[in-house]
C-alpha cells in the first residue's frame, strides 16, 4: 500500500470515528483490544512493524526467550 493510500484511509477512517456515537465508538474498543489479546504474537509484531529485538527488549526478555 503506498503512503498516500494509507494517508487517505487514516483520514476517512478518522472521519468515520468521528462520526460515531460514543457507545460505539467504545464498543470497537472492546472488539478490537479482544482480537489484539487474540493476535498471534507474530502477527501482533509484524503489524507494529517491530524487528524480534525491539519486541524482546519491549517485553523486556532475550530475544531467544521462549
Amino acid at each position: 500500500m503506498s503512503w498516500d493510500r494509507a494517508v487517505t484511509m487514516a483520514k476517512e477512517f478518522a472521519e468515520l470515528q468521528a462520526r460515531m456515537t460514543p457507545e460505539s465508538c467504545a464498543d470497537a474498543e472492546q472488539i478490537f483490544q479482544h482480537h489484539l489479546k487474540e493476535m498471534p504474537l507474530h502477527e501482533l509484531r509484524k503489524a507494529q512493524q517491530m524487528s524480534q529485538d525491539n519486541l524482546a527488549k519491549a517485553l523486556n526478555i532475550n530475544q531467544a526467550h521462549r
